[in-house]
C-alpha cells in the first residue's frame, strides 16, 4: 500500500512539474483547416468542380502560405 502511495505521489509530481510543458503550444503560426478533404461525387469529364477549404491561424504569429498545389 505504501509503495502504491508513493508511485501515485510520484506521477502527480511529474505531471505538475513536466504536464504544463506537454499541453503548452509552441510559438509560431499554426494552421488549422475546418475540412481536410472534399469528396466531389461523380463528375463528368470537361466538368469544372469549385471549392473553397477555410484556413484559419490559431497560432501568436502571423501565417504566410507561399505555395499552394491542387490536388
Amino acid at each position: 500500500m505504501n509503495v502504491r502511495l508513493r508511485g501515485i505521489g510520484l506521477v502527480i509530481i511529474c505531471a505538475v512539474l513536466f504536464g504544463g510543458h506537454c499541453w503548452a503550444q509552441e510559438p509560431g503560426p499554426k494552421m488549422v483547416f475546418e475540412e481536410t478533404d472534399f469528396d466531389a461525387g461523380q463528375v463528368l469529364q470537361g466538368e469544372i468542380i469549385e471549392h473553397a477549404f477555410t484556413v484559419r491561424n490559431s497560432g501568436d504569429q502571423a501565417l504566410e502560405i507561399h505555395k499552394v498545389n491542387p490536388g
